[in-house]
């Protein structure tokens, strides 16, 4: 039986997921990221200003399509500390309607406890805390937020600052914006949350966009990394559904046009543009590798086995171009 690791129905529609304006800290008007985004094949915006939820749907058309969402930021609480030495836990959510207007939040207390997440409620302040996070990421699943851990190595996160986060939809593996100022993310850290059995987790490659610099300036953080989100129509509804499904795959550059995992034959089939190397990822040590023959040639599709003897979890697929730019799938699970 074949097990695609990408969709194999409708139509493509290329995604950035987390981005700024000057509505909060962002450079360019709405309409300008739409103009932007637009001149470079994208269909689909997530409009996640800081703290705040704006409905942009008055900039829909029938080739693009703003989706509804916030940046909701958790700054660390050590007084001994700078900002920028700080934590950060930023998670980006996105709403399941386009009119949402409710944020989640909690009152924190000064000693540390907070209220019960009763409804969604007005921003208040937020600080690193781990159980007032999952409450508040809690509340927006149980309204059916789509929820992201951002940019975790921008954040100077450690494995014990993420471990405890539960029913989170994805992890940033690239941000264009991070990778500007020289702190880019890694699948690193989703790894390590499948390996800790959350299974519905997806790879997310965006933005976070905040510059204005012209999109042939090395420091423009725009239109560097994307998902491509596979659906029946260019819809809110249908978008939205395809994400929460896990019905796309995340890139800096490669494209992925098939993907799947043969279990009669025990092997991932993949094609694929130009890549210098397609990986097989999984949960320990061991995976699988294809290369072309000789340097500074490029390979456009692999069979790689998946030993049966060692006991993998999960497997997923990496593919690398030439320029070391990265596209993600999900992870398959071998064993239920």
């Amino acid at each position: 039986m074949k097990h695609s690791l990408i969709p194999t129905e409708g139509n493509w529609y290329k995604a950035n997921l987390h981005c700024h304006t000057t509505c909060s800290d962002g450079k360019m008007t709405p309409e300008e990221v739409k103009e932007r985004y637009r001149s470079q094949g994208y269909s689909v915006i997530a409009f996640s200003d800081h703290n705040k939820i704006i409905d942009h749907s008055d900039l829909n058309d029938e080739n693009f399509l703003a989706l509804t969402a916030f940046e909701v930021d958790f700054s660390g609480k050590d007084s001994d500390l700078t900002w920028n030495a700080n934590k950060q836990v930023h998670i980006n959510m996105i709403a399941p309607r386009a009119d949402e207007d409710r944020i989640v939040a909690a009152r924190l207390r000064d000693d540390g406890t907070f209220d019960e997440v009763k409804a969604i409620l007005p921003p208040q302040k937020y600080v690193c805390n781990s159980r007032f996070i999952n409450k508040i990421v809690s509340a927006a699943v149980d309204n059916g937020y789509l929820t992201t851990l951002n940019h975790p190595a921008w954040s100077n996160l450690d494995y014990e600052d993420y471990a405890y986060l539960e029913k989170l939809w994805g992890v940033e593996v690239d941000n264009g914006g991070c990778r500007v100022i020289g702190r880019p993310d890694n699948a690193d850290v989703l790894t390590k949350m499948l390996r800790s059995y959350q299974r519905d987790i997806y790879p997310i490659s965006a933005d976070d966009n905040h510059s204005a610099f012209p999109l042939d300036h090395p420091r423009c953080s725009s239109c560097r990394a994307w998902v491509n989100v596979r659906a029946e129509k260019l819809d809110y509804t249908s978008i939205f559904e395809a994400l929460k499904r896990g019905d796309f795959y995340s890139s800096a550059g490669p494209e992925i046009y098939e993907c799947y995992y043969d279990d009669e034959e025990c092997a991932i089939h993949i094609k694929c543009s130009p890549a210098a190397a397609i990986y097989v990822n999984s949960d320990g040590i061991a995976g699988n590798q294809a290369y072309p023959e000789h340097m500074g040639e490029t390979i456009t599709e692999a069979v790689l086995p998946v030993r049966q003897d060692i006991g993998f979890e999960f497997i997923r697929v990496t593919v690398i171009d030439e320029k070391g730019n990265r596209a993600h799938t999900k992870a398959f699970w071998l064993k239920k």
